[in-house]
């Protein structure tokens, strides 16, 4: 039995690599395109295996897998973890984003302790403008945890 055709993701690769082991590509789109070009090349009656490295990979838009990326006639695809992977969506803010809160009338709102210890993220300086409904549980005034938007 021939030996696996193999392609390597990992997040420091880059997607002009060939998504060799030493050279891997970084998405898993160009994977997918990548193995399309193998299946269209009429390689039947070899698996084809890609390797995903441990890391984080920052998903900005769905990953969308077709019939075409199953593979062939007598042609088995498996997608492997090799390590820890983690596909997180969503924005990343960065950690100097917040700043402590200046508006005197809500801190007023505040108990005196925390006052000089809240801080606030303006979402949509981070390009967030679709944050969707927070739940009830912040609004509860339970005294576990607050979260004022648009200062309510």
């Amino acid at each position: 039995m021939a030996a696996p055709h193999e392609l390597h993701v990992a997040v420091d690769g880059l997607d002009t690599n060939p998504g060799t082991a030493e050279r891997p590509v970084s998405t898993l789109e160009k994977a997918g395109e990548l193995l399309r070009l193998h299946i269209a090349d009429g390689q039947t009656g070899r698996e084809s295996v890609v390797h995903v490295h441990a890391g984080t990979y920052l998903r900005t838009a769905p990953f969308e897998l077709g019939k075409e990326d199953g593979g062939a006639e007598g042609q088995r695809v498996t997608c492997r973890a090799d390590g820890e992977v983690r596909l997180v969506g969503g924005s990343v803010v960065p950690s100097d984003a917040s700043r402590l809160i200046s508006d005197l009338e809500v801190k007023a709102r505040l108990p005196e302790t925390v006052r000089d210890k809240v801080a606030e993220l303006d979402l949509e300086s981070q390009g967030i403008r679709h944050a969707g409904p927070f739940p009830d549980i912040f609004r509860d005034g339970g005294g576990i945890i607050g979260l004022f938007i648009d200062s309510e």
